[in-house]
């Protein structure tokens, strides 16, 4: 299973977010992502694989299979 991923450098991504979506406020847009990643509850762990992942040869990387599992019976 082939697992794409994505660049945590947040200027390409909002340049990306603009390019898919010029019909929308670039401000907005700017706004939303900051707001995300600020509050997201598992920008964290998102972070820390995307380095884990990159430790690895892209040989590896091809194989990694990724699932965040999360515990319903807790905050």
């Amino acid at each position: 299973m082939y697992v794409q991923i994505y660049i945590l450098d947040t200027v390409e991504q909002l340049n990306v977010r603009r390019a898919n979506n010029h019909n929308l406020d670039s401000v907005a847009i700017d706004n939303l992502q900051t707001m995300l990643l600020d509050n997201h509850l598992y920008i964290g762990h998102y972070h820390h694989a995307y380095e884990l992942i990159r430790e690895k040869s892209v040989e590896e990387q091809e194989e990694i299979i990724i699932r965040l599992y999360v515990n319903l019976q807790q905050d």
